[in-house]
């Protein structure tokens, strides 16, 4: 189903503020991360240059093992033996 009554003219008028505003959005948008790539690639390590020390470092422990029962079998009606040595 088509508009009864089409007037392009009218209609390049009365969308020609809202698409500026959406060109003038993707230009700030891409001048943004254009300004980032900049930042980062002039502020990157030097070749040669070790990366900065972790300040914040925390040990993890790995969990214990522990064996596989498989789903919907219980330790006792699997047959399966756990011993504790």
């Amino acid at each position: 189903m088509s508009a009864p009554d089409t007037n392009i003219s009218k209609q390049e008028q009365q969308h020609r503020g809202p698409l500026t505003g959406m060109a003038l959005g993707i230009g700030f948008v891409v001048l943004i991360g254009l300004a980032f790539l900049t930042w980062v690639v002039a502020n990157g390590n030097n070749p040669g240059e070790e990366a900065a020390p972790a300040t914040n470092t925390v040990t993890v422990e790995p969990a214990p093992m522990v064996p596989a029962v498989p789903s919907g079998d219980s330790a006792e009606n699997s047959g399966a033996t756990i011993s504790s040595e």
